[in-house]
């Protein structure tokens, strides 16, 4: 007699997390087949293969535990400045100074041949692009960086050579220095991992100018895998070391207000707040010798990231809503009131073409958050048209061109004029041309989708809909990073 075995179901398929997979497996939690460069599972499906490269996960500490990994390090004024001639000293004089440097005519004992062309390359090509500062004028990333990379094998060291790999081979493909640059880079993390261990050497200057340097990194290697925010990461050392108060040396007033600076434009990006206070920028005008910027309008864009999100927020909030919304508008517009007051005073022509093209970007992002408005708005176009005849101005070859990707990309979004949309596209080409920065490339190719949008929405629904499709959130529905430094 034949016994009846119950017959047991199917069992779901478990799903094994990848810890060595690409990474779009590994977040998704499947398991890889780990085939390179794109696995199975990502081509089988059709979607975007993450890769394999090394990450930071920056993780935020409340203020007691900043506090007890800062205790062992209170002894020192600035982390880092006692330490002499080490690599960790902050003194802009404890490396070479800059015309010691230029010709490097002493190679490093711990530096290969490769490296120290790719430095090379960096100095005297890939720094410049960085800096609004002339060519006969000091050049404040040489100052600072270049005596740290000298002086030791460091995260920034790996971090800059990356960099200096990726622009020579956007510079001259049959290079090919694709795999350098992500040998460096994983180099890079690995290092600033185990450094970040040592509390030293975690608050040290030339840990926050590698989290820099590897932020600065997407402009050059605009791929989808690089997408992690390193500015959570110089936050933390930032607040780590005191607050931004407590950077008082020069490299570190430089390195903190470069961060500052792409923590603002990341946070226009994104559409979201500032990740670090802006406000000690009113007794300091740092970043127009630097960056191009005048820290007014810095501050009003810093405002207005931050009333985005207070708009967010009222959305959803299910009471008090009037009161909220009245001050909502109160401060729009008290910020419209500020730049619209606000006295260019540069003295170079080309310095105050560009302030004028921020102040008229800043008044369109502030339409934009505070009144929902865009062209083909009379309001949007005159401060489009303000903003590319401020930009059209200044000579493609100026320094200050780098100060010229985010106004050129908002009121380039907001154009509705065949000749605008034409100029700011041929402008992008031409930055992209002279400088070879991926993200140039990345901020057209979006602002033409967002163009495509607009004029849908103005085919299908008119323009009352058409002037409501806003830039970033075309970016966002994408998927896409945009850099806008």
């Amino acid at each position: 007699m034949e016994q009846n075995n119950p017959t047991r179901s199917p069992q779901p398929a478990k799903r094994t997390r990848s810890r060595t997979g690409c990474w779009t497996c590994r977040e998704a939690g499947y398991k890889c087949d780990e085939l390179k460069p794109n696995c199975g599972r990502c081509i089988r499906l059709g979607i975007h293969c993450k890769g394999y490269a090394s990450r930071l996960k920056w993780r935020s500490h409340n203020a007691a535990e900043r506090r007890a990994r800062c205790k062992s390090t209170s002894t020192e004024n600035d982390i880092g400045s006692s330490q002499g001639d080490s690599p960790l000293s902050t003194s802009p004089h404890s490396g070479l100074s800059l015309s010691e440097y230029p010709s490097l005519s002493i190679r490093p004992s711990d530096m290969t041949l490769e490296q120290y062309r790719l430095l090379h390359h960096w100095i005297v090509y890939t720094s410049p692009l960085l800096c609004v500062s002339p060519i006969y004028q000091t050049n404040s990333f040489q100052m600072h960086l270049t005596p740290m990379v000298l002086h030791s094998d460091s995260p920034l060291r790996h971090a800059v050579l990356s960099v200096a790999a990726s622009h020579l081979t956007a510079s001259d493909p049959s290079q090919n220095l694709a795999l350098t640059a992500q040998t460096h880079r994983v180099s890079a993390i690995t290092a600033l991992r185990e450094g970040l261990n040592n509390n030293i050497i975690a608050y040290s200057d030339i840990t926050l100018a590698s989290i820099l340097v590897l932020e600065i990194s997407k402009q050059f290697d605009n791929s989808p895998r690089h997408d992690v925010n390193h500015l959570i990461g110089a936050k933390e050392l930032i607040l780590g070391r005191g607050g931004p108060q407590s950077l008082t040396t020069p490299c570190s007033r430089f390195l903190l207000t470069q961060v500052l600076y792409h923590d603002l434009l990341s946070a226009v990006s994104m559409g979201s707040s500032p990740l670090i206070s802006h406000h000690w920028l009113k007794q300091e005008n740092p970043l127009e010798s630097s960056r191009g910027y005048h820290s007014t309008i810095l501050q009003a864009v810093a405002c207005i990231s931050e009333l985005k999100a207070r708009k967010e927020a009222l959305a959803e909030a299910a009471y008090n809503q009037e009161n909220a919304l009245a001050e909502f508008m109160a401060a729009g517009r008290e910020i419209e009131k500020e730049l619209d007051s606000m006295v260019v005073s540069a003295t170079e022509p080309d310095q105050a073409q560009t302030t004028k093209a921020h102040r008229s970007a800043a008044l369109i992002y502030l339409y934009r958050v505070v009144y929902d408005i865009g062209a083909p708005h009379p309001l949007t176009v005159s401060l489009v048209r303000r903003c590319i005849d401020a930009i059209a101005s200044i000579h493609p070859s100026s320094p200050l061109i780098s100060a010229h990707v985010w106004p050129l990309f908002t009121a380039g979004c907001e154009a509705t004029e065949p000749q605008d949309r034409e100029f700011v596209n041929q402008r992008l080409v031409d930055m992209y041309q002279q400088r070879k920065i991926g993200s140039l490339r990345k901020v057209r190719e979006l602002m033409e989708q967002v163009w495509l949008s607009k004029d849908f929405r103005n085919t299908i629904a008119g323009a009352e809909q058409m002037c409501r499709v806003g830039c970033i959130e075309v970016v966002k529905s994408l998927g896409e990073i945009l850099q806008l430094v």
